[in-house]
């Protein structure tokens, strides 16, 4: 659904993804050359727990 292109190799790529979750406080519960998985879990309000996740893929681009 959300895309992003990046002059670097997929790799790097998702290097850079790992730590910018991390300086954001997610837990990475998976992180490999191609794919990065983070969560977060918060409580906003006394009542409300919210868990926030994401997952990075990082893949060559098609043309090259």
């Amino acid at each position: 659904m959300f895309s992003r292109q990046f002059d670097a190799p997929p790799t790097d790529t998702c290097e850079a993804a790992r730590r910018a979750l991390l300086s954001q406080g997610y837990v990475i519960n998976q992180a490999e050359s191609a794919t990065v998985k983070g969560s977060k879990r918060f409580q906003p309000e006394a009542e409300v727990h919210v868990e926030l996740s994401f997952t990075v893929v990082c893949l060559p681009d098609s043309k090259n």
